[in-house]
């Protein structure tokens, strides 16, 4: 997968080449049969730990290689040989760019800019719908959350992480931070969750 398709456009496809924040790129490789690989670069000495990726299938996707293993040099943070698929609940959308000198900027049947357009925000409609039928899911459930060293932009409040990597704000004490609590959530409208701590979920 990783170089049967070298020169073939259909062994490629970006995930995300648009995440500047982070400095991650990921993308897929290809071969003819289909195996598919996911390869990810994080160009920081910062890990990421709650990373989240689209992948095409779901399942079980096998740690092939891990360049920060301490066998490289590394700091030996891992996913433990491999990662599970989690339930959808967002969706990156972006048109490709036919830069010069590129394989896209070739391809025959190219779309008037206005549809691509038009496509795009639909598409980004689909991805809001489907992710708040994620979050409105979990409206009454508590959950065990981490507590994310930053607050919420809108009120300076707390932000968990829940295992299903929903983010969810609710008021509480600073020193929860970087801990554990357990969170009602309460609210999905919003662009993120919003719940009422229900306990620490750790001494």
């Amino acid at each position: 997968a990783l170089h049967e398709l070298d020169s073939d456009p259909a062994g490629f496809e970006w995930v995300d080449a648009n995440d500047s924040e982070a400095s991650v790129l990921t993308f897929l490789r290809r071969s003819r049969t289909g195996e598919t690989i996911l390869v990810a670069f994080n160009f920081t000495p910062v890990a990421r730990h709650t990373y989240l990726v689209g992948v095409p299938f779901e399942g079980s996707w096998i740690e092939i290689l891990n360049s920060d293993a301490w066998n490289y040099g590394g700091s030996d943070v891992g996913n433990l040989g491999g990662v599970e698929t989690l339930p959808f609940s967002y969706l990156h959308v972006f048109p490709y760019s036919p830069r010069r000198g590129t394989e896209a900027a070739v391809l025959p049947g190219r779309l008037d800019a206005g549809v691509v357009a038009d496509r795009a925000r639909r598409l980004r409609q689909a991805a809001a719908r489907k992710c708040r039928a994620f979050r409105e899911a979990m409206v009454g459930r508590v959950e065990d959350v981490l507590v994310l060293a930053r607050g919420d932009r809108r009120d300076g409040g707390l932000v968990g992480l829940t295992g299903n990597y929903m983010e969810v704000a609710f008021p509480g004490p600073e020193h929860l931070r970087r801990r554990m609590a357990r969170v009602r959530v309460t609210d999905a409208r919003g662009e993120r969750a919003r719940g009422m701590l229900d306990g620490t979920a750790e001494p």
